[in-house]
C-alpha cells in the first residue's frame, strides 16, 4: 500500500465514533456506493465503485471509503489515513503506468496495513 502527497481531504470515521447515516441507495445500505463523475472536455459519465472499510495499521483503525479498481496492481490512500494510524516512512519517487501507457512520477510512502470488511 502507498499512500501519496496528492491528497484530498476526506471525513474519517474512528472506530469509537457513530459513522455517519447512509446518503445513496436505500436507507441502511452501507456496504456499496457509486460515485459518478462528468468529464467538460468529454460528455461521457462514469462511474466508481466505492465499498466502506476498515483500515488497520500500527494497532488501530479507521473507516474510509476505498475505490474499487479491478485493473490496477497497486493500492493508494491518501496520507491523512496513516497520519491517523501513526504510521511514518520516508518518500520515495514513483512511476506508475497509467492511461494509454503514459507513465506518471509522484512521491509516495509504502507502508503496510491491513483492510478489513466492515460487515465483520
Amino acid at each position: 500500500m502507498h499512500y501519496t502527497d496528492h491528497s484530498r481531504k476526506s471525513r474519517i470515521v474512528l472506530p469509537d465514533e457513530k459513522p455517519d447515516p447512509p446518503r445513496e441507495g436505500e436507507e441502511g445500505l452501507t456496504n456499496l456506493t457509486m460515485t459518478s463523475c462528468e468529464s467538460k472536455v468529454n460528455a461521457e459519465t462514469f462511474s466508481l465503485r466505492t465499498v466502506p472499510v476498515w483500515v488497520k495499521g500500527n494497532g488501530k483503525k479507521v473507516k474510509v471509503n476505498a475505490i474499487l479498481d479491478d485493473a490496477s496492481n497497486e493500492s493508494f490512500i491518501n496520507e491523512e489515513v496513516p497520519g491517523h494510524l501513526g504510521l511514518k516512512t520516508t518518500w520515495q519517487t514513483v512511476l506508475e503506468r497509467v492511461l494509454n501507457d503514459s507513465v506518471e512520477t509522484f512521491k509516495s510512502m509504502p507502508i503496510q496495513i491491513e483492510i478489513e470488511s466492515v460487515d465483520r
